[in-house]
């Protein structure tokens, strides 16, 4: 089993930590989907744009333009998601709901997976000879890699909140199953009589 952390950037509370995570995923999702949403407008001049670099003389504008939509949309679908994931984590931060950060755990986990599978792509392209400066393509691949563990630390301490607050939860509960147990026995209390 690993070893959770018990602080976030190992200096903060883990919900001071999960709470600024969300905070940053829900400004960052909210910039990327209207980003998403405006470029659906460029669609034409952006595939224009593609064809005048690409030296393929096969590829058709239309095609591409469909492509282009077809990765916006998927782009737009991934951010809402993160968006929600986000705003779940906020709430459940605050309020101390764990259910409530398991969207945002399984979303992150995805994109650490979808990522993780990009970085060895990567990796093995830095072997193609395909007139990239292998330097700049490394150094691309060692920022990647540093991004991708920090982000796997970022999981690990929502993972670790989700654990704390799980707990807390349990504990707080159990104490009023016992309260409620001792006092609702169907007879009056005569205890407090005396």
């Amino acid at each position: 089993m690993v070893n959770l952390p018990d602080k976030c950037c190992f200096y903060c509370q883990l919900q001071t930590g999960g709470v600024i995570l969300g905070w940053l995923g829900i400004i960052s999702a909210t910039f990327s989907i209207v980003f998403a949403s405006v470029s659906f407008g460029f669609i034409t001049q952006i595939a224009e744009l593609i064809m005048e670099k690409e030296v393929n003389e096969d590829a058709v504008p239309t095609v591409l333009g469909t492509f282009i939509a077809l990765m916006l949309v998927c782009f737009l679908i991934l951010n809402i998601i993160a968006l929600i994931a986000s705003i779940c984590l906020v709430i459940g931060t605050i309020k101390n709901k764990h259910l409530l950060l398991l969207p945002w755990l399984v979303s992150e986990l995805g994109a650490i997976i979808l990522f993780g599978l990009f970085l060895i792509f990567d990796f093995f392209s830095l072997f193609a000879n395909n007139g990239i400066d292998v330097g700049e393509k490394f150094l691309s691949f060692v920022f990647s890699f540093i991004f991708l563990v920090f982000d796997i630390y970022l999981w690990l301490c929502v993972c670790s909140l989700y654990h704390k607050i799980k707990q807390e939860n349990v504990e707080t509960h159990g104490n009023e199953m016992a309260v409620s147990h001792e006092t609702n026995d169907g007879l009056p209390a005569y205890k407090n009589l005396a």
